[in-house]
Order: C-alpha cells, then structure tokens, then sequence
C-alpha cells in the first residue's frame, strides 16, 4: 500500500464554479502519473480551501465537502495543515477581486468601527496610509458626546467612496431598489442583537425617531421600541437615506423574509456581540495583517455598554428583527466553518493585532487628521 496523502490548504477562492476536486488537481500537476482518485495515492495533494460564493444559492460549500464528495471515505481520517491563517493572507484574496466594489450597509448602532477593519484591508486600494485610524481623537475632536460626524469627517478628509473598489461608506442610507446592481454579492455589514441595538440607539437621543413625522415622540424606551423596531429589516428591503431605519410603517412578513433572502447574498455578515471572531473572519476572507484598531471601540458613547438591561422593555422583544438576528447568527456560524475560522485558528491574528496597532507599511506618510477649522 501506498504512503498516506498528506493533505496542505491553501487558500484560493472559485466564483459561480464549481469544480470537482480532480479538476483542480489537474491544476496543480505534480509530476505523478499515479491517479489521485484514490486517497491511497502516493503522492502530496494540496487541497484547495475553496471560498464558494454561489450567488445562485444560500447555501455554501467547503473544499473538505467537495474533496470527501468526490474522494469517497474520507470523511475522517486525514489531518489538515492549514499552514494561512488570518493575518498570514495577503490582500486582496481573489475572493475580494470578485466582490468589488464592496457596499456597506451601516445599521445606526451596529458597529461604525467596521470603518477601520475595511480602511486597513490594502486590496481596496483606497489611496490613503494604512496607518490612519478613525476615533474620536482623530476624526472627531469638535464632536458631541455621541461623535456624531465621525465618519463623515473622515470622509471629507480622504473620500473613500470615491474609490472604485468601495460603492458605499458609512451612511445609513437603505438598500431598496439598489440591492441587484450595488449589494448581492458586494455587501457587507455588521449586525447587531435587535434589543441592545435599540436600548443603544434610545440613549443616543433616540436616534433613529424620524423627527417632524406624523407619529408622537415616544417618552419611554418601550415606546420608542415599538415604533422603530424592524430597523435591519427596513433598511435591507427599502429605498431611502438616513431615515429609513426607523420609517413607518412597521415591516411586514414579506419584507422580514425578503431581508434574509438579501442577507444570504452579502459577502460578509459579521456579529457585533462576536466582534473579535467578526474582524477574524474578515482577514480570512479578504487577507491583510490584523491591527489592534480593528478591534477596539472607536466610538464610545456617553451610555456605552456591552450589553444593557432590558427590564425597561417589560418583557418585549423586536418581531421582526429579532428572527432576522437568528438567522444571520446561523449564516455567521456556516461561514465560521466553511473559512476554519475559531477560536483557536484566531490566535495568531489575535497576537498580531496586540503586537501592531495599525498596519505596518514602510516609507509610508502619516495619517492627515481631520481639522475642524477647515469647516
């Protein structure tokens, strides 16, 4: 019998194909004139880490599922050296080639601290110093207690939607009619558990009230609850800007399950709660170094909390965005394993990220900081 295969990922990424695993190793010719349909084949075989990004189905497949499909018992008894683990992945990934440009979806209250993770991935080729980090101190020293601005400040210094690679920055504008051309298969977002996102946004002076409505401003937070609650799920199935999030009236059935039929479609969903394995996650998919800023709160808030208590909504919970907030954890938990993301495989990102604070980039200049005065 033949020496066992020993099995190395690499990571490669294939779009709307999918190619059976003897295809790919046609590709990698090893100068062996053995057939590799048998796992007891005497020769290397790389397995190809495959970033399936099927737009015609939610569902994803992994290398490991194609290899054990079309080498049969295999579903056990192999190692594998994953040899690339985040922060190791040069940027762009052919993964981020074939999403560009990326779109942005910004829920209020869900994550703006998104804004670094995707300034310093250099596949986007943005045109500005790795170096820059987006806070209060640098991009919003004249703000108020919430810094409010911040991302816009940063976007008067530098324009990152200006860029070819980036469709959208920052605002809370909704995805509506734009979702085929600019977010199925260009989206990205954050998302956040439906409750704390809105304790969060009623401490922000209810920030996502429409002010001058027809509707009566809400005095408590359950009041405030009730009228806003859906926010994800509007914002992913209607047209409109800042607004949108909290527009009556309140989402429908068909609008909650059409957002989760988009959501499928984005090419990154992270979990705000998760935000450690989120940023993993994302250096996984797309590459870059790990930086210590793409971890850290950039806007903190006068009422900051990582999780507030909910007695003052008496027991009430969000029906529309709480099953949404369901199945995006389900969606983060399949994309967790189909890129070997854990824990564990996050160490040496995590490492990274405690060692650099932003990317490392010779020769490169600083950071040009946002300066009130040239308002």
């Amino acid at each position: 019998m033949n020496s066992p295969c020993r099995i190395v990922i690499i990571h490669f990424t294939f779009l709307h194909k999918v190619w059976s695993f003897s295809e790919v190793l046609g590709r990698f010719d090893q100068g062996d004139d053995s057939s590799c349909d048998d796992i007891d084949c005497g020769m290397d075989i790389v397995l190809i880490q495959a970033s399936l990004q099927l737009h015609h189905q939610a569902e994803k497949t992994s290398a490991t599922e194609l290899y054990q499909e079309t080498v049969p018992g295999t579903s056990e008894g192999f190692e594998m050296d994953q040899t690339l683990q985040p922060g190791m992945i040069p940027s762009p990934t052919m993964l981020l080639e074939n999403a560009l440009p990326l779109a942005w979806l910004h829920v209020p209250k869900a994550g703006s601290s998104l804004g670094n993770t995707i300034i310093h991935t250099s596949g986007l080729s943005l045109n500005l110093p790795m170096n820059c980090v987006i806070n209060s101190t640098t991009f919003c020293p004249d703000c108020n207690d919430f810094n409010n601005g911040m991302l816009g400040n940063f976007k008067s210094v530098y324009h990152p939607e200006n860029a070819p690679t980036l469709f959208k920055w920052g605002n809370h504008q909704g995805v509506g009619t734009g979702f085929d051309e600019h977010y199925k298969g260009h989206g990205v977002m954050m998302i956040r558990q439906p409750e704390q996102r809105l304790i969060s946004s009623w401490n922000h002076d209810l920030h996502d009230f429409v002010w001058g409505s027809d509707y009566p401003v809400p005095t408590t937070v359950l009041e405030y609850a009730q009228t806003v609650q859906g926010c994800t799920v509007r914002m992913l199935t209607r047209d409109g800007g800042d607004e949108v999030c909290g527009a009556m009236p309140v989402p429908t059935l068909n609008e909650m399950n059409e957002a989760k039929r988009r959501m499928d479609s984005f090419i990154f969903v992270g979990i705000t709660d998760q935000w450690d394995l989120s940023v993993c996650l994302w250096r996984a998919m797309f590459g870059g170094p790990c930086s210590g800023s793409d971890f850290a709160n950039s806007r903190v808030g006068v009422s900051n909390s990582s999780e507030y208590s909910t007695a003052s909504l008496e027991g009430w919970t969000d029906e529309y965005d709480g099953p949404l907030y369901n199945h995006a954890l389900e969606l983060f938990d399949a994309t967790l394993n189909q890129y070997h993301v854990s824990e564990s495989s996050c160490q040496f990102c995590f490492q990274q990220a405690e060692s650099n604070w932003v990317p490392q980039v010779n020769g490169e200049p600083a950071c040009q900081l946002y300066e009130p005065t040239a308002r």
